[in-house]
């Protein structure tokens, strides 16, 4: 497809949707894309060669391996959680401010990470229209506490640093808004655990059904040759 664009500055960017369903593709297969560019600038009389991109390699992967992944991926991320809240318990129980300030601020780092993975992967949900499913809504969830436990974690570290100042009531305030950080992060996990039983439940249903779908089948098939047998 070539696209015809004035470009005001020494960078441009470009972007469209690949609308998959309408080629010729089946699960398994690797589409390869690459860009050409090239401009209207001519020296001599000659027009500058185009530039060619690095291949960008796209994977077809039907709907239900592609949530494998991501549910993969959220058991990392759960994990990731469940560390954070050995992290936070551990530092409320500190009782040298020094270290507790610093171990306050990695933490906090760290539920951003999480926060960003999270956002990542309902980007990928919603990119490949799993946006409305459950596994979306429940990482919907989890950014939502994560943004709860960022901000109280900011809060405490912001306390912790005051009591270094003499502050008498800064510590209790501290404490405080690290059990808010405690109890967003353990909400994290409880919506991941929730999901994490629905779906084996799902799965669980899914397989029983088609175990009863291949007895009937399998029925079917031998009922001709038993017809008004005794036995």
């Amino acid at each position: 497809q070539k696209i015809e664009k004035e470009a005001n500055s020494n960078e441009f960017q470009y972007k469209q949707n690949l609308e998959l369903a309408s080629m010729d593709i089946q699960n398994g297969d690797t589409l390869l894309l690459r860009g050409i560019a090239s401009d209207q600038y001519e020296k001599d009389g000659e027009k500058r060669q185009a530039t060619l991109s690095e291949p960008r390699r796209i994977r077809i992967v039907d709907q239900e391996t592609f949530e494998q992944n991501i549910r993969q991926q959220t058991n990392i991320l759960r994990q990731n959680i469940t560390r954070l809240e050995m992290g936070q318990k551990e530092n409320i129980n500190e009782q040298k401010t020094e270290n507790t300030i610093q171990t306050q601020k990695s933490l906090s780092d760290r539920i951003e990470q999480a926060q960003k993975t999270t956002q990542r992967l309902t980007k990928r949900l919603s990119k490949n229209g799993m946006k409305d499913s459950n596994i979306a809504e429940a990482l919907n969830e989890v950014d939502q506490q994560a943004t709860r436990a960022s901000s109280h974690s900011q809060n405490a570290s912001q306390q912790l640093q005051k009591t270094t100042t003499g502050d008498s009531g800064a510590l209790q305030k501290a404490r405080k808004e690290q059990n808010e950080t405690l109890q967003a992060i353990q909400a994290m996990l409880d919506i991941l655990d929730r999901d994490d039983d629905a779906a084996g439940a799902q799965r669980r249903t899914e397989k029983l059904g088609e175990t009863i779908s291949k007895l009937r089948k399998d029925l079917q098939q031998v009922a001709p040759t038993t017809a008004g047998r005794t036995v």
